[in-house]
């Protein structure tokens, strides 16, 4: 249940392990197999760490593992490093939205929103980390990672392969693509270039996170192909879930004549011009009100993910009196605490009784908190809700008022809104996926312009596989829009 019980795993992380584990995604998700199995073995972690000098200390084995990829996270991809990350990945998002052959100064038609936008994103984002190489090498790579995308909800149920061949088909191409490339860069990398040892990035294997991965999962005696497995698992972990968190928000959007207006004029003082042409700040996105709340309900409304724990010992006990024995996974829906009426704010009672913005819809403001507002007023759910005494179509000069002067909030949510976990488990790329997001957002809706062809049925797109809770999903049929370059001013 949503609140106290969540709170209570999320505190009590040191005597639990997540559920699934590293080792359980790894084998039934990916692909690992055979000898390569063999690395989750605390003699095998013990020795290699002896050889680097970073030491951890834990029962579980997926979770010693683990701690060395979210130290590389920590080191490679959060503060200084991120920075040239992002001004890799605004570089190419630039390049990929100006070149896209299907746009022009004139209107023309795409068939669907979805497909168009998440390849310039993925290419975009995957230049930025994995050099300059892997789209060259493997031509038909997004496609076959989009691929994998729709097969994953077949695999990830545990059906056998004679009974979802093309499901599994899809995810061999994608082990094939990242053995092509990692034997690639092994043969063109030179290694006797010290110069290259410690640099951020570099145009063959790109950043130095992904480089320092595969070396680190070499060394503990994974075969090319284990590697290509875990390659995967790390991709789509990273991939799966940012681009269409983009996709969502730019579909919002756009359902809201009124709030695109109000979004570019929000996301419009970022840009700068460069050498490269006009870019977004990163950090004046990241600090405006309505693009946070906009971001905050895409995820609370649309990612159905499923947190899991298990307990290494008997002592856990949750609020209730709940005592969960030791080995016993208890899993959570962040989804489902995202329906929760009485923990979120859902606006002034309209005359019927029901409430102005249910939780099963999209509302923009939901994460924000503006002085003086009856009903702007955070996320969380208020003692006492007015009855709407007017109109709850608010002027516009009154919600550009409301714009300057309203502040994100996420008070009130603990064990109710958790989109990238919570506890020693929270996603240690929460940060680049947010900027990325951002970025991919705020660039789109200052390159183009785009109009829904047919805006009642867009108000009807669902995320496909709604009932497999694993992450976020993208539009279960083809969205059609009409689009357009902006002048450029």
């Amino acid at each position: 249940m949503p609140g106290k019980q969540i709170e209570g795993l999320f505190r009590r992380s040191s005597s639990l392990v997540p559920t699934p584990s590293l080792f359980d995604a790894l084998t039934i998700f990916f692909g690992l197999s055979g000898p390569d199995t063999h690395i989750f073995n605390h003699d095998r972690i013990s020795a290699y760490e002896a050889s680097i000098g970073f030491y951890t200390d834990h029962p579980d084995v997926s979770r010693r593992i683990m701690e060395h990829q979210r130290q590389d996270f920590a080191h490679y991809l959060q503060g200084r490093n991120l920075v040239f990350v992002m001004e890799r990945f605004k570089k190419n998002l630039a390049s990929e939205l100006s070149a896209a052959s299907e746009v022009g100064h004139d209107w023309g038609r795409i068939p669907d929103l979805s497909s168009f936008l998440s390849n310039l994103i993925l290419r975009a984002n995957v230049e930025a980390l994995y050099g300059e190489h892997l789209l060259r090498i493997c031509p038909t790579f997004c496609q076959d990672f989009w691929n994998f995308y729709k097969a994953f909800p077949n695999i990830s149920k545990g059906q056998p392969r004679w009974l979802a061949p093309s499901s599994y088909q899809a995810r061999d191409e994608m082990h094939k693509s990242f053995d092509r490339w990692h034997t690639w860069c092994r043969e063109n990398y030179n290694w006797d270039n010290d110069e290259l040892r410690d640099v951020e990035y570099e145009p063959i294997w790109g950043t130095q996170y992904v480089r320092k991965m595969i070396q680190r999962h070499k060394a503990l005696g994974l075969s090319n192909n284990g590697v290509a497995v875990v390659m995967l698992g790390y991709f789509f972990v990273a991939m799966a879930n940012t681009v269409p968190a983009a996709l969502w928000m730019i579909m919002h959007i756009l359902l809201d004549a009124s709030l695109l207006r109000r979004v570019r004029h929000q996301v419009s003082p970022a840009f700068q011009s460069t050498e490269v042409g006009e870019q977004p700040d990163i950090k004046v996105l990241m600090k405006d009100p309505l693009l946070n709340s906009i971001y905050y309900e895409t995820l609370r409304l649309r990612v159905a993910s499923t947190v899991g724990r298990t307990s290494l010992d008997d002592q856990l006990c949750l609020a209730g009196g709940w005592k969960v024995k030791a080995g016993v996974p208890v899993m959570f829906t962040g989804w489902l605490a995202g329906l929760d009426e009485s923990c979120w704010n859902t606006g002034q009672d309209l005359p019927s009784g029901r409430p102005q913005h249910p939780l099963e819809a999209f509302w923009a403001e939901r994460f924000l908190d503006c002085p003086g507002s009856s009903s702007i007023s955070g996320p969380s759910k208020k003692k006492r809700v007015q009855p709407v005494r007017k109109s709850p179509q608010r002027p516009t000069t009154q919600m550009e008022t409301e714009d300057a002067l309203s502040k994100t909030s996420v008070a009130g949510l603990r064990g109710h809104f958790f989109p990238f976990g919570g506890g020693a488990f929270r996603c240690p790329g929460e940060s680049l996926a947010k900027q990325v997001i951002f970025a991919s957002v705020a660039m789109v809706l200052q390159s183009y312009d785009l109009r829904l062809i047919d805006p009642v049925e867009a108000r009807k797109i669902e995320p496909g596989h709604r009932e497999l809770p694993l992450g976020l999903h993208s539009f279960h049929r083809p969205v059609p829009v009409e689009v357009c370059k902006l002048s450029e001013t």
